[in-house]
């Protein structure tokens, strides 16, 4: 929906089942058994949803995991102090977005308790911080994420200045996430 939009949105949950069709959609109809997944925002919350709570292991003598790689970018892996900010305004309206409630500090705590399994799948995350402030904290951020919410328990991490919805931008993914995707023919492929 639009932006502060009130429509029903899904769940990550309800997201994660989508991501699913599409995996099985690239392994079938394009002989991608091993895909790498690149997330933005949200993104990330439903990919780890997927890979811990769905993602089945590969059947026959290819033990490596149907995702080989999750890139994210700005995933709120803790949570959003906005998103707490904007559910108070939208619960005083009577309204319930299931997307901003999910993203919501306490949330994503017992989110984080209950989708822990990686799978052997290998993580990586970019946090953008160009700015030092954000709805009720003082953290470097990109303006919907802190970056320790983005960093979160991922080894592989950087920051960029790029502001929110430019992670998504050439410059970031030249940088930081096709060198974490392309992996020559004589590269270790295994997580």
């Amino acid at each position: 929906g639009s932006f502060l939009s009130t429509q029903r949105t899904n769940s990550i949950g309800e997201n994660a089942h989508e991501l699913e069709k599409y995996i099985k959609y690239a392994q079938e109809d394009r002989n991608a058994w091993h895909v790498d997944l690149v997330a933005h925002s949200m993104g990330g919350l439903i990919s780890r949803y997927y890979i811990s709570q769905i993602m089945e292991p590969n059947a026959g003598e290819d033990p490596r995991p149907k995702v080989s790689h999750l890139v994210m970018l700005g995933t709120p892996n803790m949570g959003s102090p906005c998103a707490d900010v904007m559910n108070v305004v939208f619960e005083s309206l009577g309204e319930n977005v299931e997307a901003i409630r999910q993203l919501r500090q306490d949330q994503v705590e017992n989110f984080n308790r209950t989708n822990k399994a990686r799978k052997g799948v290998k993580f990586s995350v970019l946090a953008g911080n160009p700015l030092p402030t954000m709805c009720k904290q003082i953290v470097w951020n990109d303006g919907v994420v802190p970056v320790p919410s983005a960093k979160w328990q991922i080894k592989d991490n950087a920051e960029s200045k790029s502001i929110h919805t430019d992670l998504t931008g050439t410059a970031d993914f030249s940088a930081f996430v096709k060198p974490r995707l392309a992996i020559g023919p004589k590269g270790d492929h295994m997580p």
